[in-house]
């Protein structure tokens, strides 16, 4: 036998032997291995058995990431089909999309219509030509939200690159826990909300949240389970009333080159935002804050021992 064709035999045993030893696995076991991977890969693995065959059509976990694929179409097609074909009853725990090509709106509205009407747990979308997130789905590239339509199941949400609307002129007050009222985990990265002159955030269940670069009018937090806030404002005015809870709070000034040390003049608010979190346990700040501001801190801190003094001798 030929050198060639023994370590082909020895190939395929090996490959054999290793696909057996993955058939005796639990299928919640493969899930979880398979939750690791692009879905793409996790398609591929059709190929080992006729156990594999058709195993991946039930995965819980969707992966798909537009630099897994050469031309847009490929991608938009192997999503569209993936979805297709996967088994009605599966339930979805996450779906994530990512794309840094804009997608046309056709088919974002048929990914994000699928991943809500499945009650995904975990919905992670990012694409900058999506401005948005919305239900009656998208026009001119913005997915409305409205406070009629709810996604009672979503625990956590991660958007990038989203603009809220309603599709109206700018109206009045928007509370996104209307929409998830069982949000845990809430992430906001480069996202407006301009059209509205409040963006409020009530979660009752809201354990986490994240917003770095959030772009509007007003910001209204009132989270009494909230243990984790992590903020950098980008020109938006924050009120925090309620946060009993909060263990830590991570805060981190932008400051634009325009004015390279006047930290008021980017975030105006400063010490009511240390007022609504002072009662967190850990607060992180960037160094720059304590460098360039520690003036501000200390005259701060005068005036309100002075008040307290005048307060105890006067009163």
């Amino acid at each position: 036998m030929s050198m060639e064709k023994q370590r082909e035999k020895t190939r395929k045993k090996l490959t054999s032997e290793g696909v057996d030893r993955l058939r005796d696995l639990p299928d919640d076991l493969l899930y979880y291995i398979l939750s690791f991977l692009d879905t793409k890969y996790a398609v591929l693995t059709s190929a080992l058995s006729k156990r594999w065959r058709f195993f991946w059509t039930s995965v819980p976990d969707l992966n798909f990431d537009r630099e897994s694929f050469d031309k847009l179409t490929s991608f938009k097609n192997f999503v569209l089909t993936v979805l297709q074909r996967r088994q009605r009853d599966s339930k979805i725990r996450r779906f994530r999309l990512t794309s840094r090509n804009n997608v046309d709106r056709s088919f974002m509205n048929q990914v994000i219509d699928y991943a809500l009407s499945h009650n995904t747990d975990h919905l992670f979308l990012l694409d900058p030509g999506c401005q948005c997130l919305s239900h009656p789905l998208v026009t001119s590239k913005r997915f409305y939200l409205s406070e009629s339509f709810g996604v009672t199941a979503l625990t956590t949400l991660h958007l990038e690159h989203c603009y809220f609307s309603d599709g109206s002129e700018r109206t009045g007050c928007f509370d996104i826990s209307a929409i998830c009222p069982n949000l845990i985990n809430l992430c906001l990265i480069h996202c407006a909300f301009g059209m509205f002159e409040v963006l409020k955030i009530s979660g009752p269940q809201l354990v986490n949240l994240t917003l770095e670069y959030v772009c509007g009018n007003k910001l209204e937090i009132s989270a009494p389970k909230l243990t984790f806030f992590k903020f950098i404002p980008y020109y938006s005015h924050l009120s925090v009333t309620h946060l009993p809870s909060l263990e830590h709070a991570n805060v981190d000034i932008y400051r634009p080159y325009a004015y390279p040390r006047k930290i008021e003049v980017c975030y105006p608010n400063f010490f009511k935002l240390m007022q609504g979190i002072h009662n967190a346990q850990f607060i992180t700040l960037n160094p720059e804050i304590i460098e360039v501001r520690l003036d501000i801190l200390f005259n701060y801190l005068l005036i309100h021992l002075f008040a307290l003094l005048f307060a105890r001798f006067f009163h």
